[in-house]
């Protein structure tokens, strides 16, 4: 709803473009008289979120626990956001609609990483289920 439409609207004295609120379930208001009061809103938004994600991982040589492996990488993630709001929102001249003033956002979240696994004990369980297999557990330094 425009509030200055419904404004004028309520405080016209033409019965042709006068606005009647109380008009009850049968009652109806002119099509002049809506046209100025309902009006149809123009929102619009993007959203981006550009990824990117490297990782080198391995195993370098074997211990008497098992093997001795690596991890490293990288991550990137960029997020973007935009939304343009009609002129009845950002002056807040609107009711029944969110209100507000169109914004841009931009966030960048960088991270590396490394990560080396080093095995000194291995203990070899037996699954408390009944099943046949066992559970290795690798305990790290």
């Amino acid at each position: 709803m425009s509030q200055p439409g419904l404004r004028d609207a309520l405080l016209g004295t033409d019965p042709a473009t006068a606005f009647n609120p109380f008009l009850g379930f049968l009652g109806q208001n002119s099509k002049a008289a809506r046209s100025g009061v309902y009006v149809t809103l123009q929102n619009t938004g993007e959203f981006e979120l550009p990824l990117g994600y490297a990782t080198i991982n391995g195993d370098l040589f074997n211990l008497w626990a098992g093997p001795v492996s690596f991890a490293i990488g990288g991550e990137y993630r960029g997020e973007r956001m935009t939304r343009d709001r009609d002129s009845l929102n950002s002056t807040f001249q609107s009711i029944g609609s969110g209100n507000g003033q169109g914004f841009r956002v931009n966030r960048d979240v960088w991270s590396i990483y490394q990560e080396v696994r080093v095995p000194f004990t291995a203990l070899r369980l037996t699954s408390p289920s009944g099943r046949n297999g066992t559970a290795r557990t690798l305990l790290p330094f």
